[in-house]
């Protein structure tokens, strides 16, 4: 009985230490879960006694047999009941910390500065949502905006007010006649397949110019005109600055300005203008005067031919070299009438805005062999009769006969032509041959063929056949030269000019008469050879 009776008071003695302990650790490190307190036990029911209210720490829960006082309360030196953690020791300040969170939980995060917690941050995998339609972000890197005025309003810019319309400037005009100037005399009107008028200021910022002729077409011009236009409404032209005149076609020389009437053989090319003045000049009357390209040439009852290009440009006005031309005949080759003209063959031919004839024969031509000095006198060894002559005299000369001169350059003067009169004489040099004076023999037929040939400038006439690999005919600026007979060469340099360019620099009168007279002599004999048994 007595054992029981110990067993049981070991019981109720465990319970009350268990339930102590339990107690003094959840007032001292707050409940595990948050869950609400267990209900208070039911009183007693009315007329019964039940056990008395305990007001220790150690109050029973359930009925206990037998019952046994309370224990007393545990001392603050004795540690803590066996089977339980100890509580954490305090802070620095005093304060017990927070007990931890429950296993298997992750702690709440801790409260960012200032107290206020950040919205959540988007799930894992997926991207935040997009700015509102019709709102874009604020761009990366601008600068904040202005810090606002006043009353909390945000300034704004005040556009600088613009400035007074400036007053348009005048428009200039440039005019005049266009006039041929032949040397001794300028003529109305210039003849032209095509002329480039271009007036250009010096700084070209907001001016415009503009140029034409008149009649805009044909190939006789009478008269140009010119706008110049300052643009200083949308631009900042200079009002001050010189225009220049530049002129381009293929019959003349650039063109120059003069004062209306006045015939020069300079001029300007450009003209003075300000717009801004107060009282500005808007108005220039100036002529344009045009040399020709170059001294050109007339051949009369002939043909010519040239690998190169022709570039023989006809001045609008002409006059006749002598009484065997036909001022009316506005041509490269004119014919009289008892013959029809020749035929023009060049690569290119250009005539100005004459015809090269008056049946306008023209055509390409392309040499397949010529003959020089040095290979005509190696056929003249091998296949004709000559003679070797080297007297400066030339009274070796003799008729019908081909005769080669080996004494070096040849000079035929006044001293020496007369030994060609009366004779039908071929005279081949692979040197220089040069006529120093008029070279005309009577009664003769004489053909001179060299390397190269020059003709004096105080040669006026010539009469007979001349064929080199290069000829000279001279330079002059007040005389021309007439050749009876023809000419051939392969390089050909004119340089004579008239004072009066109306007239042909060079006069070629086409002669049948050497030709015939000297065919045996000049001609190629070809041979065929048959063999018979």
């Amino acid at each position: 009985m007595k054992k029981k009776i110990l067993i049981a008071l070991l019981l109720c003695l465990f319970l009350s230490i268990t339930i102590v302990s339990s107690y003094v650790d959840a007032r001292t490190r707050g409940p595990l879960a948050k869950s609400p307190p267990p209900p208070p036990p039911p009183p007693p029911p009315s007329g019964k006694g039940g056990p008395p209210p305990s007001s220790g720490i150690g109050s029973q829960i359930g009925p206990c047999f037998p019952c046994l006082p309370d224990p007393p309360p545990p001392s603050s030196k004795s540690g803590p009941p066996s089977g339980t953690n100890p509580p954490p020791p305090p802070s620095g300040s005093g304060k017990t910390p927070p007990p931890p969170p429950p296993s298997g939980k992750n702690p709440p995060p801790a409260p960012p500065p200032g107290g206020k917690t950040p919205p959540p941050a988007p799930p894992v995998g997926k991207n935040p949502p997009p700015p509102p339609v019709g709102k874009n972000p604020p761009p990366v890197g601008n600068n904040p905006p202005p810090p606002p005025g006043p009353g909390g309003k945000t300034p704004t810019n005040t556009p600088t007010p613009a400035g007074p319309t400036p007053t348009p400037y005048p428009t200039v005009a440039v005019s005049g006649e266009l006039r041929e100037y032949s040397g001794a005399a300028c003529y109305d009107t210039i003849a032209t397949n095509g002329m480039s008028l271009v007036l250009s200021p010096d700084t070209s910022t907001g001016v415009t110019t503009n140029c034409g002729v008149t009649p805009g077409t044909g190939t006789s011009q009478s008269s140009y005109s010119c706008t110049v236009v300052f643009d200083n409404q949308s631009s900042t032209p200079d009002p001050s600055q010189s225009l220049t005149m530049t002129t381009a076609s293929l019959e003349y020389q650039p063109g120059y300005l003069v004062d209306p009437g006045v015939c020069s053989e300079t001029g300007s090319s450009t003209i003075d203008v300000d717009v801004g003045a107060s009282t500005p000049d808007t108005t220039y009357d100036k002529d344009l005067l045009f040399k020709l390209l170059g001294p050109w040439v007339k051949i009369k009852n002939g043909s010519f031919a040239s690998s190169n290009a022709l570039s023989n440009p006809i001045p609008a006005i002409i006059a006749a070299y002598d009484s065997e031309d036909d001022a009316s005949q506005r041509t490269f080759i004119m014919n009289d009438a008892s013959n029809d003209p020749g035929v023009v063959g060049a690569s290119l031919v250009n005539t100005g805005t004459a015809e090269v004839s008056s049946e306008g024969w023209k055509g390409a031509y392309t040499k397949t062999s010529l003959y020089s000095a040095p290979t005509f006198l190696e056929y003249v060894k091998a296949r004709k009769d000559y003679k070797n002559i080297s007297q400066n005299d030339l009274s070796e000369l003799e008729d019908g006969k081909t005769h080669v001169w080996t004494g070096g350059t040849l000079t035929i003067n006044s001293s020496n032509v007369s030994q060609f009169s009366n004779k039908k004489i071929v005279l081949l040099s692979t040197g220089t041959i040069n006529i120093a004076d008029n070279f005309t023999p009577s009664s003769a037929s004489t053909a001179i063929i060299a390397d190269t040939i020059n003709f004096d400038s105080s040669v006026t006439l010539a009469n007979g056949i001349f064929s080199a690999d290069s000829i000279d005919t001279g330079t002059t600026t007040d005389q021309g030269l007439k050749i009876v007979g023809n000419i051939s060469a392969a390089s050909f340099t004119n340089n004579r000019t008239w004072d009066e360019t109306t007239q042909p620099s060079l006069f070629i009168v086409f002669k049948p008469g050497p030709f015939l007279d000297l065919l045996p002599d000049l001609s190629v004999s070809k041979y065929e050879y048959q063999q018979t048994q």
